[in-house]
């Protein structure tokens, strides 16, 4: 039989390259779909020039192809046009079967537990606006041939090596001295899933799209992903400093985490102009990260495990261990 060939947008990002190797160790042929071709490509796989705001490569990228996953991340402005161009590439080439990245962040402020038929909360970014609205794009494009079937996978904090927010930056953060734990504002949970895991998840999701039991799927499937543990982000941040070998975090006070933040935005400015400054002072917690990190929600991840047959495996211990973080923390932009 002829190997399934997978297109990957966003193939050259920190999930899309995972989940190209996943597919590719899979047994599936896969095309990298970027807009450059990428230093660390899959092995095995073929590079297709695929700028989603350009039609005519987006139409040559999708010939022959079986299933698409649309792991691309870009600027929120452009993140709904893109997904028009990709839905109506896949009309005109008769591709069926689309996975797409979404995230728990389309829930917004909301609490508590969280399955996937409940409505957000505010505040809403304009981040979550937009996966929202591909969200929504996406059900509909599914729904108007029944042929069609979107599974849309909602990552919780996705980590690992070459994660540039939730270990680069944030392993930076510690080894400048210019993070703490921050009391009740570091006490919600952090829905973590490492990488490798997520790439997992993604494989089970494909080959549920392309395999016999592709019937019994709803038109459009939204799955959360989330791993095995979910801790506090206090416990987090204590968690990264432990495995970067550095002394335990100091509790910041109230009033010294205002402090620090009224600091942060001067600190930056020199840094951009030349100045020399202390750069755990740019590096404080800003308003939105704090809301996030005291955040009680538990994003519950039963029916991707139940739908797909994979189990998140790796702890938060095992996890960090695999994430290179000897190679962290040096060169990252404030």
């Amino acid at each position: 039989m002829r190997r399934q060939t997978v297109l990957v947008t966003g193939a050259g990002g920190f999930i899309g390259s995972h989940v190209a190797r996943a597919l590719a160790r899979g047994g599936y042929f896969v095309r990298a779909g970027t807009r450059r071709r990428p230093d660390d490509l899959a092995a095995g796989a073929e590079w297709a020039p695929c700028d989603l705001d350009v039609p005519a490569q987006v139409a040559a990228a999708l010939e022959d192809v079986d299933l698409v996953v649309h792991a691309a991340y870009g600027d929120e402005g452009a993140m709904v046009r893109q997904g028009e161009n990709l839905a109506a590439a896949m009309a005109a080439n008769g591709v069926v079967n689309l996975l797409a990245f979404s995230s728990i962040a389309i829930y917004g402020g909301r609490t508590g537990v969280i399955v996937e038929d409940d409505e957000p909360a505010p505040p809403l970014g304009g981040y979550a606006r937009a996966k929202r609205t591909c969200e929504a794009l996406f059900r509909h494009w599914a729904a108007e041939s029944p042929e069609r079937r979107v599974i849309a996978l909602r990552p919780g904090i996705v980590y690992g090596a070459g994660s540039k927010l939730w270990i680069d930056k944030m392993a930076r953060r510690i080894l400048s001295g210019g993070w703490g734990v921050f009391g009740r504002q570091g006490e919600g949970r952090a829905a973590l899933i490492h990488i490798d895991d997520l790439a997992e998840q993604c494989l089970a999701a494909v080959e549920r799209l392309v395999g016999a039991e592709r019937a019994s799927l709803a038109a459009f499937e939204p799955l959360n992903c989330v791993g095995p543990e979910c801790p506090r982000w206090n416990d987090y941040f204590q968690a990264l400093a432990r495995a970067l070998d550095q002394e335990p975090l100091r509790r910041w006070s109230p009033v010294e985490l205002v402090a620090r933040q009224m600091l942060a935005l001067p600190a930056k400015a020199s840094g951009r102009l030349g100045v020399s400054a202390p750069l755990g002072l740019a590096l404080a917690p800003l308003p939105g990260e704090l809301a996030l990190f005291g955040l009680d929600v538990e994003i519950s991840g039963d029916k991707a495990r139940r739908l797909l047959g994979y189990n998140p495996r790796l702890s938060l211990r095992e996890g960090l261990e695999k994430s290179d973080l000897r190679a962290t923390g040096q060169g990252q932009p404030l």
